[in-house]
């Protein structure tokens, strides 16, 4: 995986991000364990940087669950895009 500086931050985040709105059941329904897999299987390959919005129904909830849940302790190094959306 190939990372980059995010802006003018000191943040290195992968240069492939992971887009979230399907984890929200935007385009349909998603199971939550299947969800939280997909998040698990991104981060495994490397993926630091997360697109989400409120507007993606509860895509940050699975999103977190994923990212920093009990199964999965300090996996927290990740990037969320709404941040630095302003």
């Amino acid at each position: 995986m190939e990372y980059a500086r995010l802006g003018r931050t000191e943040l290195e985040v992968s240069r492939l991000g992971f887009g979230t709105a399907p984890l929200g059941e935007l385009f349909g329904a998603v199971d939550e364990f299947a969800a939280i897999a997909v998040v698990h299987e991104a981060l495994d390959l490397g993926i630091s940087f997360f697109d989400t919005a409120a507007y993606y129904g509860n895509a940050e909830e699975r999103l977190g669950e994923g990212t920093g849940g009990p199964s999965r302790p300090g996996r927290a190094r990740h990037q969320d895009g709404t941040l630095w959306g302003q």
